[in-house]
């Protein structure tokens, strides 16, 4: 058992809500879904997922398959290292420069869609 503590804020049975086993994948990996009562407890853990390194634990972010499509799209076209998920969003570098939130309109260069004020996306 691998404990996720850190000096200042060790992980209490109360900051757990929710969690979920799901199938094992094609490699025998059972995942686990831990959704945390705070997200600053989130945000803990998620940061400490260097530590995991050559465990054979790791720590991801549970996405919905658009999400997933537009990161591994990200990767391809920014490479593997440029572009990480923090909270739900896609970040990346493209030529030094940080993109944040990237939707595919940002990944390939396009204008983002707006909102009108009935809700409705416009493209500008």
């Amino acid at each position: 058992m691998i404990q996720l503590t850190t000096a200042y804020s060790p992980i209490q049975y109360g900051d757990i809500d929710v969690t979920h086993i799901l199938p094992a994948d094609t490699n025998g990996n059972v995942p686990i879904i831990i959704i945390f009562v705070r997200r600053s407890t989130n945000n803990m853990i998620y940061s400490m997922k260097r530590g995991l390194k050559k465990t054979g634990l790791s720590i991801t972010e549970s996405s919905t398959k658009r999400r997933v499509e537009l990161l591994t799209e990200a990767r391809r076209v920014l490479g593997l290292k440029n572009v990480w998920t923090m909270n739900g969003d896609i970040y990346g570098f493209h030529n030094g420069e940080s993109i944040t939130k990237m939707g595919y309109w940002r990944l390939f260069g396009l204008k983002a869609p707006t909102r009108n004020s009935e809700g409705y996306q416009i493209t500008t």
